[in-house]
């Protein structure tokens, strides 16, 4: 609690006003209330133990979707986000059959010489076409979207099916209870209703991780190789959503299944067989979608957009990751902790050091959520910070499911 407190003081001392300590109160004490009157009634023997409701998943998936769509809906009516506008064009640029729209007048060789008024956030002008730099994978599914006139539904279908998929790995590896009470968690953080509506890809590729781990929680209790294929499939499809989450993840949920197999050395040489086949499928995405809007096996739209052979947003200077760190890591606390439900960070780190039956499946999921936010912070520059970090969304909800 101290913690919570320090963060809640920092941030706000920095950045915020007194309306981020009402809302923090607002949501933490109700909570401690609760949580303080239930520990109270357990030390005396006679009280009678309170035990959690049953909880309809049905209802909860309802619910959230009864909020999620109407939200999208209302969030895409005017698109002030660069990024979203960027994936919106590309998915028109898709829906028309077309893997790029026919360049403007004054285009030029280099992006860093388009002409200011042709120049558009997130988008690359050249002689023989105009684009936005992402990956293809999210506006190809946006452009179904575009093509029932329902741009805004995608992202709320997927939040509200991964509740379902939360809710399952839960089952399957603690119990149905504490499935059901993660979804629930994650369908009371505005974190998670923020990154479920509107045109963003974290919906998509959140959901694509959290099946991938489904499919991991699948493989490790029964050893059937369809669960691996399955999972190494869902983390190849995130490469064409969010590479640099997607290699990350990959880079988790692989190092842990070979771990766990490394004993069976006929069950490891086969994973190892399955991994590679879909890590090859994977990188000749990546490279084949990078030679045709680049030119270029190797430099990627986002390299290019930006007049370069890497991506600029990425750092492994310590100074830059410093730098990002001092001016972006206190907001970033004090927003996790308000976009996040009340103490779930504590309640995961608790699992973490108390747990003893279900270690492994803890540890896992710890590993998804602490390599993803030590990996951005490679990062610096690019902070998104709104009820949350949202490049930690990905994994986010693999906190609660600890």
């Amino acid at each position: 609690m101290a913690f919570y407190l320090f963060v809640l003081a920092l941030g706000s001392s920095r950045r915020f006003g007194h309306l981020d300590i009402i809302l923090a109160l607002l949501q933490y004490g109700p909570i401690l209330f609760l949580l303080l009157w239930y520990l109270s009634t357990q030390k005396d023997d006679r009280a009678e133990t309170i035990g959690l409701p049953r909880l309809n998943l049905t209802a909860v998936m309802v619910c959230f979707a009864s909020l999620a769509i109407p939200l999208s809906w209302f969030a895409t009516r005017g698109l002030v986000n660069p990024d979203e506008s960027g994936y919106s064009f590309q998915a028109r640029i898709y829906r028309s059959g077309r893997l790029m729209a026919d360049p403007l007048i004054g285009a030029t060789p280099k992006v860093q010489e388009t002409p200011a008024e042709l120049f558009y956030a997130n988008h690359i002008l050249r002689p023989f076409g105009w684009f936005p730099k992402f990956p293809p994978g999210w506006p190809m599914v946006l452009s179904l979207g575009y093509l029932v006139s329902a741009r805004w539904l995608p992202n709320a279908i997927f939040g509200t099916l991964q509740l379902l998929v939360m809710a399952a790995i839960g089952s399957r590896w603690f119990s149905r209870e504490t499935g059901a009470l993660a979804a629930v968690f994650a369908a009371l953080s505005s974190f998670y209703l923020v990154n479920s509506v509107g045109m963003m890809s974290h919906a998509l590729c959140a959901v694509l991780a959290a099946m991938a781990c489904l499919s991991l929680s699948q493989a490790l209790s029964t050893g059937k190789l369809r669960y691996y294929a399955a999972m190494f499939a869902c983390l190849a499809a995130t490469f064409q959503v969010r590479p640099y989450t997607g290699f990350l993840l990959t880079c988790v949920m692989t190092g842990a299944t070979l771990w766990l197999a490394r004993s069976n050395h006929q069950l490891l040489i086969r994973v190892l067989a399955i991994g590679g086949l879909f890590g090859a499928l994977a990188i000749a995405g990546v490279l084949i979608y990078n030679h045709v809007y680049t030119g270029n096996w190797l430099v990627s739209p986002y390299a290019a957009a930006a007049g370069g052979n890497a991506p600029p947003e990425l750092s492994l200077n310590p100074a830059s990751v410093w730098h990002g760190m001092a001016r972006y890591g206190p907001y970033m606390l004090l927003e996790t902790l308000l976009g996040g439900f009340p103490f779930l960070h504590l309640l995961a780190g608790y699992a973490v050091v108390r747990e003893k039956v279900h270690r492994k499946e803890v540890w896992i999921l710890a590993a998804l959520y602490i390599g993803l936010v030590v990996a951005y912070l490679a990062h610096p520059d690019g902070y998104a910070v709104f009820f949350g970090e949202r490049f930690h969304f990905e994994s986010f909800c693999s906190a609660r499911r600890c």
